[in-house]
């Protein structure tokens, strides 16, 4: 896939356009998935909306270069899991219980702590109706080594800001809420 993109505006011909909450699950979930494939770049479409084309709404800024929730929500999860550096990620015994729609992706920074993305690959809108669809949390358990002690586990709020969320902890599992946005499990 060279490029991928999603139109938030369905008021000017655009084919199947999703409110900006849904771009912004849609967003970061693509990028995620493009990368679990092993797509060296994942190219978006347009950075910026094209009001002069049909269609053309698909940036993540507005044509105001204004930021669109997509571009915020991006930018958050990158602060959370980027890195400046590159490592070779080291092998790590865990596993994940909970639904077959739950998808995963585990990073591993250059100081070795681990980044468990994890959301609910499942519809946040009905292209037939239009209408958003209301994506029930999932629960999950993430069985860790022993040796890993704690971890912090990010969701995004309504703000498309990363917020510590409470998880339950019996040992080294974790049994975390998995929503059909992504969410880190941070630990090391």
């Amino acid at each position: 896939m060279t490029e991928t993109d999603y139109n938030d505006n369905s008021s000017n011909g655009g084919h199947c356009a999703v409110p900006d909450d849904v771009m912004a699950k849609y967003v970061a979930r693509t990028q995620t998935e493009r990368f679990n494939l092993g797509e060296p770049r994942i190219y978006w479409f347009s950075l910026k909306d094209r009001p002069q084309v049909i269609a053309g709404d698909e940036g993540l800024l507005r044509s105001n270069n204004s930021p669109k929730p997509a571009y915020i929500e991006m930018t958050n999860l990158m602060q959370v899991v980027g890195d400046a550096t590159s490592s070779t990620p080291q092998p790590i015994n865990w596993a994940l219980v909970g639904s077959a729609t739950i998808h995963h992706t585990l990073l591993q920074k250059s100081d070795g702590t681990y980044e468990l993305l994890l959301w609910n690959e499942v519809p946040s809108w009905d292209t037939r109706t239009h209408v958003k669809i209301s994506v029930p949390v999932q629960s999950a358990t993430v069985h860790l080594p022993p040796s890993i002690g704690t971890a912090t586990y990010y969701t995004f709020n309504t703000s498309y800001q990363m917020v510590r969320t409470p998880v339950t902890q019996r040992g080294s599992s974790f049994t975390i809420p998995v929503s059909d946005n992504i969410s880190v499990l941070d630990f090391k």
